[in-house]
């Protein structure tokens, strides 16, 4: 099983899988923000939040490059943590 499958059949959900600072990007991005809005929201560079995509959908084990990380998040975090 995986750990997003754990996280979520013990009810913590996603945000129990990412950094403090993964959670803050893929809460932005889940409400439809893109890298340079999330970045200036977080007053960070673009560099630092593409990294933390990069993380985010390794943790989550997102692979195909086709699924939109945004769609992904809002199919299944479904509060807002």
């Amino acid at each position: 099983m995986s750990q997003l499958a754990k996280a979520l059949e013990k009810g913590k959900g996603i945000p129990a899988l990412l950094s403090a600072s993964e959670v803050r990007v893929a809460a932005l991005i889940k409400n439809g923000l893109n890298t340079r809005q999330v970045a200036q929201q977080l007053n960070v560079s673009e560099e630092t939040v593409k990294t933390h995509r990069r993380d985010i959908r390794k943790k989550l084990n997102i692979q195909n490059s086709n699924i939109s990380l945004a769609t992904y998040l809002r199919s299944k975090w479904e509060v807002q943590e």
